[in-house]
C-alpha cells in the first residue's frame, strides 16, 4: 500500500527532451547491457554524453540507459483540466507547463510482484497521473462524496491494479 506516493516513488517520467536522448543513445548503444562497467562509464564521462548534466551520477545514467522506453507513454500536460491554487493566473507558475511532452511509465518493480499495489490519495493529479501510467487497468474507488464521514470535503480515492 502506497499512502500518498511521490510520483517518481512509482513511476518513471521523463520530459520528452530527456526522452529523446536517452533514446539516441540506446540507438547508439544497443548492447548496453553487455557493456563492462568500465565501457559504461567511459560512455558517461565521454565528450558526447548530454544526458551527464541531466542526469547527475552515473548510476542514474546507467538506470535510464537499462530502462525500456516502449513502455512509457507519452502525455502532454493540460493545465486547464487542474489549475493549480492561488497562483493560476495568466503569469502563474504552472500554466508554462500546458502543452509540454512527458513519457511515463510504472516502474517494473511495481508490477514484477504478484501483488495488487493500492495508491491512497487525496490528489486529483496524482490519481489521474496513476490511472494513465498503469493503462486504466486499475479500479479507482472515488470515495470523495460520502455524507457523514467526513467534515470537510476532501476528495479520497483508493486505486488498485485489478
Amino acid at each position: 500500500m502506497f499512502d500518498d506516493p511521490e510520483v517518481d516513488d512509482v513511476l518513471n517520467v521523463l520530459k520528452a527532451s530527456t526522452y529523446d536522448l536517452i533514446l539516441s543513445m540506446q540507438v547508439q548503444y544497443p548492447d548496453w547491457r553487455n557493456r563492462s562497467l568500465a565501457e559504461r562509464r567511459d560512455v558517461f564521462f565521454g565528450p558526447a554524453c548530454k544526458l551527464r548534466t541531466e542526469l547527475g551520477s552515473f548510476d542514474s545514467f546507467d538506470a535510464h540507459m537499462r530502462l525500456d522506453l516502449a513502455s512509457l507513454s507519452e502525455y502532454k500536460v493540460d493545465y486547464e483540466k487542474f489549475p493549480y491554487g492561488q497562483d493560476n493566473g495568466s503569469a502563474g507558475i504552472y500554466k508554462t507547463r500546458h502543452g509540454s511532452r512527458y513519457f511515463v511509465g510504472v516502474k517494473p518493480w511495481v508490477t514484477e510482484n504478484n501483488v495488487r499495489p493500492i495508491f491512497l490519495t487525496t490528489e486529483e493529479v496524482l490519481t489521474e497521473v496513476i490511472m494513465k501510467a498503469f493503462r486504466n487497468q486499475i479500479m479507482k474507488l472515488d470515495c470523495s462524496n460520502l455524507p457523514g464521514v467526513y467534515p470537510i470535503r476532501v476528495p479520497i480515492c483508493f486505486t488498485t491494479i485489478g
